[in-house]
């Protein structure tokens, strides 16, 4: 029995990604569904526009501009090194995975990239935080669930991704 060659690619999983140690739980838990819908990965850490020096892709990080703005700088490397992480995983787990940062308003960022990339899922944690600090600052999470064009799956702050 051949399989067609000619069949079109699933529409790939969206995982938003921050420096955290939820991370590894979450991309665990990324690369089981990849695996299972035989499906690409997208990884996006979301910075903070102000501390953007442009896109690693197409405007590496000067010497000037680590001289000149060091809090952008490191920021901007940090996040790239936290995608370039993430985006091993999968990797050597057999699945297509690649990553970039993006500067901007998170959940308005991680459904702009889910709508442009056709994802058929958006995996993303949620932090427990204490009453004050939900009260002050959104939800990511929670405006990601509004928004979103398509299916969003949220690892629990007590959940290890097993």
């Amino acid at each position: 029995i051949s399989m067609p060659t000619d069949l079109p690619m699933p529409a790939p999983l969206l995982i938003a990604i921050e420096g955290s140690s939820r991370a590894e739980a979450l991309l665990a838990l990324a690369v089981r569904l990849a695996l299972a819908l035989a499906a690409p990965v997208e990884v996006i850490c979301v910075i903070d526009p102000g501390y953007s020096l442009g896109s690693p892709d197409r405007h590496p990080i000067s010497a000037e501009d680590a001289v000149d703005y060091p809090g952008p700088a490191h920021e901007q490397e940090g996040a790239e090194h936290v995608v370039q992480t993430a985006v091993q995983q999968p990797q050597a787990a057999g699945v297509t995975a690649c990553g970039h940062v993006v500067s901007g308003e998170p959940e308005q960022v991680i459904c702009r990239q889910a709508h442009e990339l056709g994802c058929q899922l958006i995996v993303l944690g949620h932090r427990h935080r204490r009453w004050l600090t939900r009260v002050r600052e959104a939800s990511v999470c929670h405006a990601v669930i509004e928004q979103a064009a398509c299916p969003v799956l949220v690892l629990p702050p007590h959940d290890d991704g097993d």
